[in-house]
């Protein structure tokens, strides 16, 4: 019996280690992830410059910055989607002004500005603000 105990102590340390890791293991384990809550049209494009018919079956959600190039460069053929596909397209558009656009945020203001006192007057200030601005040379 003295030849066999190393090997029952081994077995019976690796038995206990092995339990006990399958223990730890299920406690750690996160929950299965649920099916997110349904959200309603008007929490969906709460805080967005809406254009087109809320029922219409294609929404385009374009997150801009009034001082990004690229952002400036994509108002053409998104003005020229809404024009072709108007009945069918609602465009929702949100402010992201980015941190190394320090004009960005204050475009952005301007534009919630005229949403909130002259609706319907953002469109134009919008197309405004869109408009791609050319580099600064450096020099004033």
């Amino acid at each position: 019996m003295k030849r066999y105990l190393p090997f029952v102590i081994v077995g019976l340390v690796a038995l206990l280690s092995i339990a006990a890791g399958a223990v730890l293991y299920q406690a750690k384990r996160l929950p299965a992830p649920g099916v997110p809550k349904q959200t309603s049209l008007k929490e969906a494009t709460e805080g967005g410059h809406i254009l087109g018919s809320p029922d219409a079956p294609v929404t385009l959600e374009e997150f801009g910055d009034y001082e990004c190039p690229p952002c400036g460069s994509l108002a053409a053929p998104l003005t020229q989607l809404e024009h072709d596909y108007h009945p069918r397209l609602r465009m929702i558009f949100r402010n992201f002004p980015l941190v190394n656009h320090p004009h960005a945020r204050d475009a952005a203001c301007a534009i919630c500005f005229t949403k909130n006192s002259q609706p319907g007057a953002e469109r134009p200030m919008r197309a405004l603000c869109s408009v791609p601005m050319p580099e600064p040379s450096g020099s004033i």
